[in-house]
């Protein structure tokens, strides 16, 4: 214990332990759980009362331990949006923690180095200045993207540079989205 420090003015920002089990697995996790309503689910389910459910649960890094967790802390939340439905706001808010995330767990540091240049390339991208659907169309972008890299790694395929835009399936979800006006 440092007996000097105070409590700290501000809580640590952290994603449901659901989607750190997910990513420590390169599994897709929707990027709701790093912005502010998937850390906020974090602070309301984890404190377990008389009425909460449990289940064991493998814990430490070699996962030799077992424990008994919260059922909330272990399952998908019902809150969850996927990616595709997700605001833009919500998307710039959560890929800070998403790529964080990523570096704590140790992910090869080319990947946290794409996702963190796709990410400023996408906030900078020409669509901002499209209204009303330019912001939608680099939403489900991003959705498809990271949908497809993560299947490619879970397959053991070589994955592509995300940070690579492509600009004819950003003019395709234009098109899409056009079309559905």
């Amino acid at each position: 214990m440092d007996q000097k420090a105070s409590v700290p003015t501000h809580t640590q920002a952290s994603p449901l332990p659901f989607a750190v089990e997910k990513m420590k697995k390169y599994k897709l996790v929707e990027l709701w759980y790093f912005g502010m309503e998937g850390c906020e689910e974090v602070q309301r389910t984890s404190f377990a009362d008389s009425t909460t459910g449990y289940s064991f649960s493998a814990v430490g890094e070699d996962a030799a331990t077992v424990a008994l967790q919260p059922l909330s802390m272990l399952t998908k939340s019902l809150k969850a949006i996927p990616d595709e439905q997700i605001s833009f706001t919500q998307l710039f808010i959560a890929k800070t923690l998403y790529v964080q995330t990523m570096t704590e767990l140790g992910w090869p540091a080319d990947y946290c180095l794409v996702w963190a240049h796709f990410y400023t390339i996408l906030e900078n991208h020409r669509f901002h200045q499209i209204e009303p659907y330019g912001m939608q169309v680099l939403v489900i972008y991003h959705a498809q993207v990271r949908c497809n890299w993560h299947r490619l790694l879970l397959t053991k395929k070589s994955v592509f540079n995300v940070a690579i835009i492509n600009e004819d399936l950003v003019q395709k979800l234009e098109d899409d989205i056009l079309r559905q006006m």
